[in-house]
């Protein structure tokens, strides 16, 4: 149940921070647990997840789902913070790199504290190629993939499906 609510509590430290920045998350929060319940669902069988209280589906906890909003939301805030603090002549390429490099540094952060130092998941045997501090090339590559895709389609069609 710790992972629940550690869960619940960055959620609601997401939406705070981003008032703070007088900016909405909850969109990219949103489309984060989309994007998470289809990683997840679509890659169950290489990840054994433990020590989680509330599973939505055989192996797929309710709190990963929900970091997947945490994090994709969380990585638009450090992003926004970052590039006020570091301006690119051209806006758009500077969004689309703070952007990537955001959501990368931070999932990769989180995919091997996750896996290491908090014991959250282990990866199944046999099933990656080359490793990379321990851990799949691959997943970096997809947080990469996060970064120039789920971000950028948040920051483009964001504001088309605003709630109100």
């Amino acid at each position: 149940m710790l992972w629940e609510v550690i869960a619940v509590i960055a959620t609601i430290a997401i939406f705070v921070l981003g008032q703070k920045l007088h900016r909405s998350y909850l969109i990219a929060y949103i489309i984060g647990l989309i994007y998470g319940a289809f990683w997840e669902f679509s890659a169950e069988s290489f990840f054994n997840y433990s020590g989680f209280g509330i599973y939505v589906w055989r192996d797929i906890p309710l709190a990963i789902l929900m970091l997947w909003g945490a994090v994709i939301a969380g990585s638009m805030l450090i992003s926004d913070v970052l590039q006020k603090k570091f301006r690119f002549k051209n806006k758009k390429w500077g969004r689309l790199t703070f952007d990537t490099l955001t959501v990368t540094a931070v999932g990769w952060f989180l995919e091997y504290s996750g896996s290491h130092y908090l014991h959250m998941w282990t990866y199944t045997a046999g099933t990656y190629g080359s490793l990379l501090a321990g851990m799949p090339v691959i997943w970096l590559l997809g947080w990469i993939s996060v970064g120039v895709f789920v971000l950028t389609f948040i920051r483009t069609y964001g504001d088309l499906i605003k709630l109100k």
